[in-house]
């Protein structure tokens, strides 16, 4: 193989990796951001959150109440629950007025008291923050009530991501791991095409 067909290679080697990257396959990286154990989950029956899949139960659910507990918190407004958006960072500092809440969100038959506030039915993103480790780990969940308005009997949360990092993170960040389908295809795809460009080359050497 001559200097000029190493350097195609390479180059071509160079272009997949760059190509691997804006699919989001990273070799080897570890992810920060964690999707939440037992996500949906329901207070309806009654059970604990275990977030992170290993005993680390920070949420306690029962027929009305969500309470966070063994250090856990979530993050709540001085008039309503319904704090955050997209793109709003959940960590160490909030945004004014929201402060971070130990005890829990309460459901009342017929309607909701004064800690849901505003909240909307169709979900409303709250922040929460549990030890984990040796450090304190920040997530955004979606939380969504169930019934009719004025009488809401129960609530779920229907998706919940964290940083085990300790690291802040913004409400909707997701980190959205290919699967090794995905990873096997882009392979065979690249040496499919290396062996094409050989066959190419081969074929115009011959036609000199």
């Amino acid at each position: 193989m001559n200097l000029m067909n190493t350097n195609k290679n390479t180059l071509l080697a160079l272009k997949l990796t760059a190509l691997a990257g804006a699919a989001g396959i990273t070799p080897g990286a570890h992810a920060a951001i964690v999707h939440a154990n037992q996500v949906p989950f329901t207070n309806v029956p009654s059970g604990n959150w275990d977030v992170t899949g290993t005993g680390n139960v920070i949420a306690h659910f029962d027929s009305n109440n969500l309470h966070f507990i063994n250090g856990a918190a979530f993050a709540f407004s001085a008039s309503s629950v319904a704090a955050f958006g997209l793109n709003d960072a959940i960590g160490q500092t909030l945004p004014s007025p929201i402060f971070w809440k130990t005890d829990g969100i309460q459901i009342l038959s017929g309607g909701y008291n004064n800690n849901f506030g505003t909240v909307n039915p169709a979900g409303t993103y709250i922040g929460f923050r549990f030890s984990n480790g040796g450090t304190t780990d920040y997530g955004w969940a979606n939380l969504v009530l169930n019934g009719t308005s004025g009488s809401y009997t129960s609530f779920s949360i229907t998706d919940a991501w964290y940083d085990d990092s300790g690291a802040a993170i913004t409400v909707g960040a997701m980190d959205v791991v290919p699967e090794p389908s995905s990873i096997a295809l882009l392979a065979l795809g690249a040496t499919g095409l290396a062996a094409w460009r050989r066959r190419r080359k081969a074929a115009e050497t011959q036609a000199e």
